[in-house]
């Protein structure tokens, strides 16, 4: 479904930090131990994954100097 994760993270009252679409290679990577970022780094889920993966960093360093 879709949602899913903007409801639990309301829930949970944490900001939701991306929403990766479940595009068939993400799947098939997966399996395979090849991450879509590195099989397919400009598809949608790549992006998303990357977008994600800076925000938190960024979210990590804050707290680091902190």
């Amino acid at each position: 479904g879709s949602g899913g994760g903007e409801k639990t993270a309301h829930e949970l009252g944490v900001p939701l930090l991306g929403a990766i679409p479940l595009e068939m290679p993400v799947r098939e990577g997966g399996d395979a131990g090849v991450p879509i970022v590195i099989s397919d780094p400009n598809s949608a889920s790549a992006l998303e994954l990357t977008a994600i993966a800076q925000r938190i960093a960024g979210k990590v360093s804050v707290f680091a100097l902190t």
